[in-house]
C-alpha cells in the first residue's frame, strides 16, 4: 500500500515486477492498474503465482520465466513503464535495464531486506548517476 501512495499507481499504470515469488506483489498492483509483467527465474515460483492470481480472479499479468539480471525485461518496451517493483538479491545489475522500460517521471522501488544489499544499490546508483543523470532521488524506508 505503501509503494501505491507514493508512487500515484493508478488504473491506467503498467507496472513490471522482477522477482514475483508467490505472486503477493504482482497481484496486489494488478487489482489498481492496468498490466503487471513479472518475471522470475524459478518454474515454480511462475506456476504459484500463476495459480494465485488465478484464484484471485486476476487477468492483468503475463507471466515471465527469465533471469532478469541476465537477460533483461525481454518483451518490455522502451519507455512502456510506470513502476519498476524489485524484489532481488543483486537489484543493482537491473539498474540500466529498469531505467530502459521506465517512463520520464517513472518510479523504481526496491524491496530490499538487508542494510548491506541498500549500501551496494547506493553505490551502483552513485556510479550509474555518474556517467549521465538517469534516476533523479534515492530515498530508504
Amino acid at each position: 500500500g505503501r509503494i501505491a501512495a507514493d508512487t500515484g499507481v493508478a488504473k491506467e499504470s503498467v507496472i513490471l515486477d522482477a522477482g514475483t515469488g508467490s505472486g503477493g506483489a504482482c497481484c496486489y498492483f494488478a487489482h489498481l492498474c492496468k498490466h503487471v509483467h513479472t518475471f522470475d527465474l524459478e518454474v515454480e515460483h511462475i506456476e504459484i503465482s500463476k495459480e494465485n492470481a488465478k484464484f484471485l480472479g486476476i487477468e492483468n499479468i503475463s507471466f515471465n520465466k527469465i533471469d532478469v539480471c541476465k537477460e533483461g525485461f525481454k518483451g518490455v518496451v522502451d519507455n512502456g513503464v510506470d513502476l519498476v517493483f524489485l524484489d532481488l538479491l543483486d537489484p543493482w545489475l537491473c539498474l540500466k535495464e529498469s531505467h530502459r522500460v521506465l517512463k520520464r517521471g517513472g518510479f523504481l522501488v526496491f524491496y530490499n531486506t538487508q542494510i548491506t544489499q541498500v549500501i551496494s544499490l547506493r553505490k551502483e546508483f552513485d556510479i550509474l548517476n555518474s556517467e549521465k543523470d538517469h534516476f533523479v532521488d534515492f530515498k530508504t524506508l
